[in-house]
């Protein structure tokens, strides 16, 4: 607020914020600062897909085709030439044209430059029969881990994500699933043509994982929605970090969107509703486990509220808490409310007879959370 009052009185400077409009909403929702509210408010403006002219349309297309390293010149001259039927396409939207045009090569060998260019029209009729595709062609440790990954943070640690494979792989054999063996690395290098990249980092040497780009993370919610028989059981109780566990699932009919917090290319979906069956066993393993569970993240972010992977299971209860409350709600779970109850009165006894037992971010959420579940 400071920066923007001091922007706000220079006669030669302006102060431009971009941002996705949930995101902006969800901030401010969060934050309830009725002076940055107005702040916001002034100048503001939408730019939205329906104010793109088709000359703008058809200039984001040739672009992507002039920067695509991967596309050979037969293929690009087929777009080219029937580029009206893209830009003129409901469905029309730049991410969805540069998803296909880095992705779709990989069907090259497989389809001339016309079925290409007929394959880019189905993509846009349906960017999930696109996905599902490629990706049904991976090992199942490779739809396994990629499912990992879609439910740990961006980028995730190499460890991490390795660690929480073979843990799910255990969870899967003890319940007779038949799982062919294969090498993480394997695994790794399966993705790496499709849909992660991984980076190593000079400082510290640990090696990141993400996905290439968002419509793969679009595609794997929805595939996972739709088959959580199959995966449900197995990433619950396989899953060693508790933002695994809640990042993506709800356990009530609530609007309870993915947070993805101000990440430029974040998911906009509504939460995996679990069926009883599964809510149960998540509930139960929270409460088994809450003592030893810690986050992934790689990096910790304060203003997100994101403690690091670093940062010990007891120097975030209360975060823990506070992501418990906000994916189950309160009153919805009677298990549940009873140990959040139980959890806070705790901490308040041993507040007063401690002084301060809180890491510093704890101690600042914590009267919230209690006014959240003790309101």
């Amino acid at each position: 607020m400071k920066f923007i009052h001091l922007i706000s009185k220079s006669r030669n400077q302006i102060l431009i914020l971009t941002s996705r409009g949930y995101v902006l909403q969800q901030g401010l929702a969060e934050y309830q600062n009725e002076q940055l509210k107005l702040a916001f408010n002034i100048g503001k403006c939408f730019l939205q897909l329906g104010d793109y002219s088709d000359l703008i349309k058809a200039r984001i297309l040739f672009n992507h085709l002039y920067f695509s390293e991967k596309l050979e010149w037969d293929y690009v001259e087929v777009i080219a030439d029937g580029y009206e039927r893209i830009i003129n396409h409901n469905n029309y939207h730049p991410r969805i044209i540069e998803n296909f045009l880095d992705q779709g090569s990989l069907l090259m060998k497989d389809n001339d430059p016309r079925q290409f260019y007929n394959k880019f029209l189905n993509y846009l009729n349906e960017p999930f029969d696109f996905w599902k595709e490629i990706f049904m062609k991976l090992t199942y440790g490779a739809l396994l881990t990629a499912l990992i990954l879609l439910l740990s943070s961006q980028p995730t640690r190499y460890s991490d994500l390795k660690e929480s494979f073979y843990s799910c792989i255990e969870v899967g054999r003890h319940n007779y699933i038949p799982i062919q063996e294969e090498e993480f690395e394997s695994i790794i290098a399966q993705l790496e043509k499709i849909m992660i990249v991984t980076n190593k980092e000079k400082r510290t040497s640990r090696i990141l994982v993400k996905f290439q780009n968002p419509s793969i993370k679009d595609f794997l919610c929805r595939y996972l929605a739709e088959n959580l028989p199959q995966y449900g059981k197995m990433l619950i109780q396989g899953c060693p970090f508790i933002n695994q566990l809640l990042f993506i699932f709800k356990t009530t009919d609530s609007k309870r969107y993915i947070d993805e917090g101000l990440e430029e290319n974040a998911l906009d979906r509504e939460k995996v509703l679990f069926p009883k069956n599964l809510e149960i066993l998540l509930t139960n393993r929270i409460i088994s486990e809450f003592d030893t569970l810690k986050y992934s993240y790689a990096e910790g972010d304060a203003y997100e509220h994101k403690p690091s992977v670093y940062v010990v299971p007891e120097d975030c209860i209360v975060r823990k808490l506070h992501d418990i409350v906000s994916n189950f709600g309160v009153n919805k779970n009677a298990q549940m409310d009873a140990f959040i109850r139980d959890k806070v009165k705790w901490l308040c006894v041993i507040l007063h007879e401690e002084g301060y037992p809180f890491s510093y971010d704890d101690m600042v959420e914590f009267p919230y959370l209690i006014q959240a579940v003790m309101p």
